[in-house]
Formats: C-alpha cells, sequence, structure tokens
C-alpha cells in the first residue's frame, strides 16, 4: 500500500519548507528521486495547492492518503471548505487530519479541533514534528 501525505496549503515553501521527504506537486511530472522512494515503500508528500486541484485529486482517486496536513490560515480563509469535502468523501474515513499553523493562540487550536483536526503542529514543519 503506497504511503502518502497530503499537504493541502497555498504555499508550497512555507508548508514543508524543513521536511525531509521529497515533494509531489500535483500536475507535475514524478522525479528520479520519488520513483526510488516509490519502489522502496518509503512516504511520499503530496502538495495540493488549491480546493480545485483537492476535488480533482479526489475525482481522479490518485494518490490516496495515510495522513493530511491543512494549513490553518488556508483553510480558515476558505471557511474550512477542503475539510468539509474531504469528510464528505467515501473512504476518507479513518485517515488522521491534522492542522499545520503558526499560531500559538489557544482559540486557533481549539478551532482546528472543533474542525476535525486529530492533532495541531507548528510551523515550519520539521521532519521531527511530523
Amino acid at each position: 500500500m503506497e504511503k502518502n501525505i497530503w499537504i493541502i496549503a497555498n504555499k508550497r515553501k512555507e508548508a514543508v519548507c524543513d521536511v525531509s521527504m521529497p515533494i509531489f506537486m500535483y500536475g507535475f511530472k514524478v522525479n528520479p528521486e520519488m520513483e526510488n522512494i516509490i519502489k522502496t515503500g518509503g512516504m511520499r508528500a503530496i502538495c495540493i495547492l488549491s480546493f480545485d486541484a483537492l476535488q480533482k485529486h479526489m475525482t481522479e482517486g490518485l494518490h490516496m492518503p495515510s495522513l493530511i496536513l491543512i494549513d490553518y490560515e488556508m483553510s480558515k480563509e476558505d471557511d474550512f471548505r477542503a475539510m468539509s469535502f474531504i469528510k464528505e468523501q467515501a473512504g476518507m474515513e479513518g485517515v488522521p487530519i491534522l492542522f499545520m499553523t503558526d499560531s500559538a493562540e489557544e482559540d486557533v487550536r481549539s478551532e482546528c479541533y472543533v474542525q476535525g483536526a486529530l492533532a495541531v503542529l507548528m510551523k515550519p514543519l520539521t521532519a521531527v514534528s511530523v
């Protein structure tokens, strides 16, 4: 089974600046380094940079996630549309969803949990925090 992390954020660099795993941006070709990771059973991070890309990705059913990271600030601006959409999709039950934020405010963390997050991670993300 593939091990995929979906990273839903509008800024790729901000979302994954320190995570030591190769990135597959939806709509682009897989690079040779990624091919080796796939062959050896490693984990792949897939950046989904807009709600439209998320819808397309779900429709095509490619690279289904083992874990989903959602940028809080992007979600807040979009009224948590991506989170709602994911929750409505068959087969997504049980996939852990984590929010990432650069805010240490308790009300932000609380809102993430209300929206259905399993955990809230502080940005910038590091390989240790993920």
